[in-house]
């Protein structure tokens, strides 16, 4: 049953799952060492969004998979760390957010230096006309608001390219 929940029962679900999120191992599919001789790779996150609660939550769910987490409230933000911060692997960010939306910031990085970093969308709007104005913008992956920890992981894997081969054969039961 799915049931509506504040940031504070999410942030309690989410700590229930701590033994299912802590030490997932990440494996290249190209690999064939066996998984216990692998080292998991550590990314570096940026979650840019103007509410502090899907920051925290956010963050919370990548740190507790081993990678590392940089936050923004703003698209003008998010740039500037993008500038200053080569090891920026991957991008979540909010459509609607105050000084420079979503779209803007996703059309920036990909008119910029960055261009090929994968931009994942995290939004509460989820009409039609938004997810496809996002994937026009240039996002790899658009997420409406509320999502679930595995989903945020799983493309982050698969956009990072660390998915297991025979779990990527179907992103979608993934998710």
């Amino acid at each position: 049953m799915l049931r509506d929940l504040n940031t504070k029962d999410f942030m309690d679900e989410l700590d229930k799952m701590g033994p299912e999120l802590e030490g997932i191992e990440v494996v290249p599919a190209e690999t064939s060492e066996p998984r216990a001789a692998r080292e998991p790779k550590t990314w570096t996150v940026l979650v840019v969004d103007d509410e502090e609660d899907v920051r925290t939550v956010m963050s919370r769910i990548v740190t507790r998979a081993g990678h590392q987490v940089l936050t923004a409230e703003d698209g003008k933000t998010a740039l500037e760390l993008l500038e200053q911060r080569p090891d920026i692997d991957i991008v979540f960010l909010d459509a609607m957010m105050p000084k420079l939306d979503g779209l803007k910031t996703v059309a920036r990085v990909r008119k910029g230096e960055r261009a090929e970093l994968p931009v994942v969308m995290v939004s509460g709007r989820t009409t039609s006309k938004h997810i496809m104005g996002g994937y026009k913008a240039g996002v790899d992956y658009y997420v409406t608001k509320p999502f679930r920890p595995r989903t945020i992981l799983n493309i982050m894997n698969y956009l990072l390219g660390e998915l297991p081969e025979e779990d990527g054969l179907d992103l979608e039961q993934l998710l």
